[in-house]
């Protein structure tokens, strides 16, 4: 790691030195005036430091329910317990009164025309079956007319004819030989001349007879006939086209009456809808704890801290946060950890947590939510990119409350057995950790392997022995960290039962994983 890294790193990563290495480092003073540091070897534990907050883990959140802006009439006082269904805020209803008289009037319209249009549309399918009866039985009578003719009045006719025909040829059979009797007769004096003229007019007339009935067959067979079933067969087919005319009819009247209902229903459901959003809305102006809690006004921080007050007369806004009711069963401290040091920061990692009102006392926490995106600088470091941690408080006996100043210290890694200097020893010569180690002929550099380190301690993997006397260099590396207060600084063993509690952890998770293998063994 270079020195420039350390530099930045150290404003955010701080450590405890062994058990009495927690403070500044204790260095002694040559009568050169220079500052040195005897290489230790000992525990060395690394820790971020990050300023936080804390809240509960668990909050209902009491919003503003109705839309535009709205005048709060009444307001529970801050800090109040309340319970269940108890009420909370009070806001305007006059304007929602008049909406709502509007709203019931146009629903009941809209119901009226939707009750309309059903009752049009069971008319329509009435009127449908009518007309379809009536078609097909035109339909029917159609054929039926056709068939009757074809198969009824044309043989009928027919069969009349030829009989008639067959008739007056017999009569005429009959005249002839009356004819021929009556003219014998008349040679032999028997009858008159006027008798035999009478028989011939006879015979003439069932001639003409004979001829007119056969005429008649022959009109009957040649145009009568085809003029007859050429018109009834059209009434056939005007019958059908009428009929396919009503079903399609029947079908576009029955769609229009249909889209009409749908159509006014679909305008009775969106004033409905309207009608319940403004009955819900009327209701929300009396807003009323959804569970027991403690009253605390939402504040939105705004640039250079203002916010927005929460106070009766003033005008608040749809979906506006206004009341917060925190569980106090189970605590949280919230903080931002910069992205330098983001990566070092990992789920379930232990933290101690020091309250700024409660200065003799610490709590136990572990890191719960790590933030996936960074939040948006501060207003006075708009280029700073911070992540969003959360630590679920562990272990609490302290009256705590909502947004105390916290001061959280993370835990990195425990380093058991390592030779450690102050960062102010180490210096960089092109591009190499140095330090000044005291030897017999005074002081001499040393190139040296640096490891982890915090803003106060750099670890020392080689150049160096334990008991070495080096130099301090105040103008190479400050430590910018050194001077804040740490949990750890309070109670120094914490630090230790953290790491202690977090290696447990880790042995138990291993133990799972190494049964989870020797079982898929088993069943493989």
């Amino acid at each position: 790691m270079s020195l420039g890294v350390l530099a930045v790193a150290a404003v955010a990563v701080v450590a405890s030195v062994g058990s009495s290495k927690t403070g500044n480092p204790e260095v002694s003073v040559p009568e050169s005036g220079g500052q040195t540091w005897r290489v230790e070897r000992g525990p060395m534990t690394i820790s971020l430091l990050a300023p936080g907050q804390t809240k509960a883990k668990n909050t209902t959140q009491i919003t503003c329910q109705v839309t535009g802006e709205v005048k709060i009439v009444w307001l529970v006082p801050e800090g109040t317990l309340v319970k269940k269904d108890q009420k909370l805020i009070e806001l305007e209803a006059s304007g929602l009164e008049e909406k709502l008289v509007k709203q019931r009037i146009d629903v009941a319209d809209e119901r009226a025309d939707y009750e309309e249009a059903e009752q049009n549309l069971e008319i329509q399918k009435r009127q449908n079956t009518s007309d379809l009866l009536t078609a097909e039985n035109k339909q029917f009578l159609a054929k039926l007319d056709l068939e009757k003719y074809t198969d009824g009045e044309y043989p009928r006719k027919i069969l009349e004819l030829n009989e008639e025909i067959k008739l007056a040829e017999d009569e005429l059979e009959r005249v002839q030989l009356r004819l021929e009797s009556t003219q014998r007769l008349a040679e032999k004096g028997y009858v008159s001349a006027g008798e035999v003229k009478a028989d011939e007019l006879n015979k003439r007339r069932k001639e003409l007879e004979v001829k007119k009935n056969k005429k008649e067959l022959e009109v009957l067979e040649d145009y009568e006939k085809k003029r007859e079933i050429s018109s009834l067969e059209n009434d056939v087919r005007e019958a059908d086209d009428k009929l396919e005319r009503t079903r399609l009819e029947n079908v576009n009247e029955l769609r229009n009456k249909e889209i009409n209902v749908e159509t006014s229903k679909a305008k009775l459901d969106l004033e409905e809808t309207r009608l319940a959003r403004l009955e819900e809305e009327m209701r929300n102006t009396t807003i009323t704890a959804p569970r027991d809690g403690m009253v605390v006004y939402f504040k939105q921080s705004g640039r250079r801290g203002s916010g927005e007050a929460i106070e009766e007369g003033s005008q608040v806004r749809f979906r506006q946060r206004l009341i917060d009711l925190p569980d106090f069963s189970r605590w949280q401290v919230e903080t931002r950890v910069h992205e330098s040091v983001i990566e070092k920061v990992k789920m379930g990692q232990g933290a101690l947590v020091g309250i700024e009102a409660l200065p003799d006392e610490t709590v136990a926490a572990a890191v719960s939510k790590i933030g996936v995106l960074p939040d948006s600088g501060r207003w006075y470091m708009p280029d700073t990119k911070e992540y969003t941690v959360d630590l679920d408080v562990t272990t609490n006996t302290l009256p705590l409350k909502p947004g105390m100043t916290a001061n959280v210290e993370i835990l990195i890694a425990q380093l058991d057995d390592v030779l450690y200097v102050p960062l102010q020893a180490v210096s960089n010569v092109d591009g190499q950790p140095i330090v000044m180690r005291e030897g017999e002929l005074g002081p001499e550099s040393r190139v040296v392997e640096i490891g982890q380190n915090n803003d106060r301690f750099v670890e020392i993997r080689a150049g160096l022995r334990e008991g070495d006397t080096i130099l301090l260099d105040p103008g190479a590396l400050s430590a910018p960290g050194s001077l804040i207060e740490r949990p750890s600084d309070r109670v120094p063993a914490k630090a230790a039962e953290i790491k202690q509690s977090e290696d447990e952890k880790s042995a138990e998770k291993q133990k799972a994983e190494t049964r989870s293998g020797e079982i898929a063994d088993e069943q493989g």
